[in-house]
């Protein structure tokens, strides 16, 4: 089990504010990636395809080949429950997922004038909902969840791997931070970063 959590499953959907739907948040990492169904893992390899469409990259960012080859990085996976009576069918699915990670990065300061920072940061690596699911809190809920179980760090405190137009958006839209700046690394971090 991941050190940073005391449980796999860290929130309720249903519990976490705003969250408009009933299923449950789970961490999932290289160290208990075998105990999760082949039916949940090809559903967030789909998803993984989906997120490096929506992206325009040539590869997707995540998997569970490479979430299991990759330790320390983390996916939290919002399952949602079909009923009961699905005849056998698999009853979970994959609504959405954050993956967060340790990345060593050379960071410039805004007034910095050369100056490289060099340190490791926590990263949102990659973040999507599913499109039948979004505007429904999913997304908050995930972040949330994150961002308290990591180190219960703020948002501004994260650096953003490659953040899509969709990504700024939420970001600005939950967490009020409009002012990412790019570093020549292609992760961004928030003004008050600093």
């Amino acid at each position: 089990m991941s050190q940073y959590m005391k449980d796999d499953i860290i929130a309720e959907s249903a519990v976490a504010p705003g969250c408009a739907l009933h299923g449950s948040i789970e961490v999932l990492d290289s160290s208990n990636l075998k105990s999760v169904s082949a039916h949940v893992k090809n559903q967030i390899d789909e998803l993984g395809r989906e997120s490096a469409e929506a992206q325009d990259l040539t590869a997707p960012i995540t998997s569970t080949e490479k979430l299991a080859s990759r330790e320390g990085d983390r996916l939290y996976a919002l399952l949602m429950q079909k009923d009961s009576s699905t005849n056998g069918v698999e009853s979970q699915w994959v609504a959405g997922y954050l993956k967060v990670g340790r990345r060593h990065l050379f960071l410039f300061p805004p007034s910095g004038k050369g100056r490289v920072d060099e340190r490791d940061v926590l990263c949102v690596l990659d973040f999507v909902v599913t499109l039948h699911h979004r505007r429904q809190g999913c997304g908050r809920a995930l972040f949330d969840a994150a961002i308290s179980a990591e180190e219960d760090i703020v948002p501004a405190r994260l650096a953003y791997d490659r953040p899509s137009a969709q990504m700024v958006h939420f970001l600005e839209r939950q967490y009020d931070l409009s002012d990412l700046e790019m570093q020549p690394n292609r992760f961004a971090i928030h003004t008050s970063f600093w």
